[in-house]
């Protein structure tokens, strides 16, 4: 039976927080009419259109507390005159690795931790391509949220990948052993998936 270490190891997801103010989003708005580029801005060690050195998070509750509990100091920082608007803006691995240089022009706070998160993360990837050729899956089959709440497959013992095409919710593991679930509208994703099969894992 295989173990699933590689499966808890790290999230997949990075996130970073994009702030514009209330004037800015109207220029963004009449850049966009007009085809006239104009800048993002992330939160980093103050404001940065560089997203490489944006301050990363690696779940949406502590990002989300983040701004509820610093929001006015944020705008302090940054030195917004009108009202602040926060978004979070969502970078997988790949897209995380591609934005971060393998050196800086630059060196701050950011640029220390982000080259150190990139070299950590690069070292998991590989560890997780090694991992991932286990799954009978093509690449349209992605970790679950909660790995926890799954039961390993009777069979092959790995957590399956899941995919959802259209409306109907598929999982992959090692063997040819998979389920499929219409998705449901009035649950949380992957709670059917997971609850029909673990079901089956139990029998």
């Amino acid at each position: 039976m295989e173990t699933n270490k590689e499966y808890f190891s790290k999230r997949d997801n990075f996130y970073c927080l994009v702030i514009t103010d209330v004037v800015s989003r109207r220029d963004d708005k009449i850049s966009d009419i007009f085809g006239i580029p104009y800048k993002t801005f992330y939160l980093g060690d103050g404001l940065t259109s560089d997203i490489s050195l944006a301050r990363f998070w690696k779940d949406i509750y502590t990002i989300g507390q983040y701004v509820a509990n610093r929001a006015v100091v944020i705008n302090d920082i940054i030195s917004l005159k009108n009202d602040v608007i926060f978004e979070i803006k969502v970078l997988n691995r790949e897209e995380f690795l591609d934005c971060i240089p393998d050196e800086y022009e630059v060196n701050n706070y950011f640029s220390i931790r982000n080259l150190k998160l990139k070299a950590k993360e690069t070292k998991y990837k590989r560890k997780w391509d090694i991992f991932r050729k286990k799954y009978k899956a093509s690449v349209d089959y992605v970790k679950v949220i909660n790995p926890h709440y799954w039961i390993p497959c009777k069979i092959c013992g790995l957590i399956p990948l899941i995919s959802t095409d259209n409306d109907i919710e598929s999982t992959a593991c090692g063997c040819d052993y998979s389920i499929k679930v219409e998705k449901p509208k009035n649950q949380g994703h992957e709670y059917s998936l997971c609850t029909s099969w673990n079901y089956k894992q139990r029998k």
